[in-house]
């Protein structure tokens, strides 16, 4: 059974109502709250619009993410979702979630531990707010990629989204070898002082 009588979120178990809006609608709204929210925080309270990003976020962020959303709000909107399935249970979705938080925090945690992220660098606004939203794109993403894979019809919007997530992917292995080759932190993030509401003005802190 395909349910098509009532709203995306409904059928797919979604705890958000994300998928309910037109498929632009929802890539614009990712876009919005990760590539420009971020950017916003960099360029006003941080003073640093337009400093040297990684790739995950300059490209995987701006451009494969919502390509992603919208190609998989596109499908199941002309395809349906299977009744029935694990993957609508809240068990599933609240996993999801969890594990994405658990992630973005872990992430941060090792950036401390290994000295690639100062304190200071962690709370600034932008980096914090990207660990806040690299929770929710996690979940948007792992808990709806299961109802992609069940069916292929429509055949081109699912293609699109999963060839989205493969260059997402990409992103981070072109990330993975920056580390690798070494990278001067203070160009991505600069040390911020919430006492003063302003970056550090020299050296990590």
């Amino acid at each position: 059974m395909v349910f098509r009588d009532t709203t995306l979120s409904r059928a797919t178990g979604a705890l958000l109502p994300l998928w309910d809006f037109p498929p632009w609608v929802i890539a614009t709204i990712v876009l919005v709250l990760d590539f420009g929210l971020v950017n916003l925080l960099m360029a006003f309270p941080e003073g640093q619009f337009l400093r040297p990003r990684w790739a995950t976020f300059l490209y995987g962020d701006s451009l494969f993410l919502p390509l992603f959303v919208f190609g998989a709000a596109l499908a199941l909107k002309r395809g349906g979702v299977r009744a029935g399935s694990f993957f609508a249970r809240p068990l599933w979705h609240w996993s999801v979630l969890i594990v994405g938080f658990t992630l973005s925090i872990a992430i941060e945690c090792q950036a401390l531990r290994t000295g690639m992220y100062s304190a200071s660098q962690e709370l600034a606004p932008s980096k914090l707010a990207h660990t806040i939203v690299f929770g929710f794109i996690f979940y948007f993403v792992v808990s709806i990629c299961p109802f992609l894979l069940i069916t292929w019809r429509p055949l081109w919007p699912r293609v699109t989204a999963l060839a989205a997530l493969v260059g997402f992917l990409v992103t981070m292995m072109v990330d993975r070898r920056t580390i690798a080759n070494g990278i001067d932190t203070r160009q991505l993030h600069p040390a911020y002082s919430w006492r003063s509401l302003a970056p550090f003005k020299t050296g990590r802190r």
